[in-house]
């Protein structure tokens, strides 16, 4: 396991009290750096188990192909469809969507994992056909409204 620095200040209080599964990773060797809470209780794993290891820790893909997405995301940022593994061996497709930051002068990668075909508890119906609309269509919320034969 390889040590590496941990981020402080308001930025690392912002990633750790997100309730997206979040990581920071080192582009250049798929280390991760860094994880929340979100992301151990997603995959079931410690945070020491993740930090200091590679991507290959939860990824299925190649280190290839890993190398190769991450040099793609450390560019402008990107979203990958790969399989993950949970600590019990469960494999989840998931999105990665990946966005280069910089930190102390080193550019990393921060990740958020969403499983797919599922989408955030807040999310409704309504926004998926929100960019089938104009912009200034807003869902409706009120009682008896529905969509998706979702009834308010």
């Amino acid at each position: 396991m390889t040590e590496v620095p941990t981020p402080v200040g308001p930025s690392r209080r912002i990633f750790h009290a997100a309730g997206l599964p979040m990581l920071l990773v080192d582009p250049e060797s798929g280390l991760i750096e860094d994880v929340n809470e979100a992301l151990c209780r997603f995959y079931g794993r410690a945070r020491e188990d993740l930090v200091g290891h590679t991507l290959t820790a939860i990824s299925r893909s190649t280190p290839d192909r890993l190398r190769d997405a991450l040099s793609v995301a450390a560019g402008s940022g990107a979203s990958f469809a790969v399989s993950h593994v949970t600590a019990s061996g469960r494999e989840i497709p998931v999105t990665v969507t990946a966005s280069p930051v910089e930190i102390d002068g080193r550019r990393r990668l921060v990740e958020v994992i969403t499983e797919r075909g599922s989408r955030p508890a807040a999310a409704s119906c309504s926004w998926r056909h929100a960019a089938r609309r104009p912009s200034r269509w807003r869902p409706r919320t009120r009682a008896g409204s529905t969509c998706c034969s979702r009834t308010w």
